[in-house]
């Protein structure tokens, strides 16, 4: 999630019974303590349990907090900010949206579609005033499947575009950008096998060839919620060779010659490193924001890359 989506929180149905049975055993063993918080607990999941209870919109990008924090309530570290927390009057019952939406039980976020989001709104305002930003908000009216090599930057570099998913990055936004930014007539490689002294060091997303040399190519959601992207990048520089595993050319050995030089690219920018550190560029400012991509500036970050590839 990044900055201006919208989350709605849903209460489980199962914590219900669990809270239930926990408090029966809290009871036996005498804990007032827990007796006392078990029963807010209960009272609350009596009132939202199986509902969509409240909205809060995302204030800014998702980050990987390293740090251990004993009174964190979730296991993973990758946190978002929140604000316009807002609890709803009437909260909405799973019975009434069933038909519109399935909640995920294999993660913790469900996504939404155009017309899922557009219903969800539509039942809450039957009973609710919906807070403003709610209220307004809509669905980009271009959507994935719209894609052509003719129109991609309209839709993927928008600014209302979201990509849920590393692989509707890579598809929609990097599959097409690679093929306009490599050397003319050479191949877009993926999914590569990277070699060193014989030894596979790791599997690098892309590898393009600019100005006749071999560039990795790294594709992540959002490079602030990775704990080290540099341990990444040093699996596909100062390589002898790679293979891809997919495409025509898969299975094939490339030699490279020895480069420091990775291109990151998230839904945020392009980012550019060398051994371990960034250039030109940090993890809060991408040396080319995707918003800012055109055709036109596709030529002119194949000028800059000269810089880094060019001896």
């Amino acid at each position: 999630m990044t900055e201006g989506d919208i989350l709605f929180f849903y209460h489980a149905v199962t914590a219900k019974q669990r809270i239930s049975s926990l408090l029966k055993k809290a009871t036996v063993l005498n804990d007032s303590n827990l007796v006392v918080f078990l029963k807010r607990s209960k009272a609350l999941a009596d009132r939202y349990s199986g509902t969509i209870l409240g909205y809060a919109v995302v204030s800014g990008q998702s980050m990987f907090f390293d740090e251990d924090n004993e009174d964190w309530h979730f296991k993973g570290k990758v946190f978002a900010p929140l604000e316009d927390v807002h609890i709803f009057d009437q909260p909405l019952h799973s019975e009434v949206f069933t038909q519109t939406l399935q909640i995920s039980r294999q993660s913790a976020l469900t996504y939404l579609t155009k017309n899922q989001f557009t219903e969800i709104k539509r039942l809450l305002s039957l009973e609710n005033t919906l807070p403003i930003y709610l209220a307004d908000a809509e669905f980009a009216e271009a959507s994935f499947k719209d894609i052509t090599k003719d129109n991609w930057i309209s839709i993927a570099c928008a600014n209302d575009t979201r990509f849920a998913l590393e692989i509707q990055l890579r598809s929609y936004l990097l599959d097409y950008f690679l093929a306009a930014l490599k050397d003319s007539h050479s191949p877009l490689l993926e999914e590569c096998h990277c070699h060193r002294n014989g030894i596979n060091t790791g599997f690098a997303d892309y590898f393009v060839k600019l100005y006749g040399k071999w560039i990795p190519i790294e594709a992540k959601l959002n490079i602030k919620t990775e704990k080290d992207i540099f341990e990444q990048v040093a699996k596909y520089i100062h390589i002898d060779s790679f293979t891809p595993t997919k495409g025509t050319r898969k299975r094939e050995c490339f030699a490279v010659n020895d480069n420091s030089f990775c291109i990151i690219i998230d839904q945020f920018g392009i980012y550019f490193v060398v051994e371990n550190d960034y250039k030109d560029c940090s993890e809060d400012s991408p040396v080319w924001k995707r918003t800012d991509i055109n055709h036109a500036m596709i030529a002119t970050i194949r000028e800059k890359l000269m810089e880094y590839i060019v001896e």
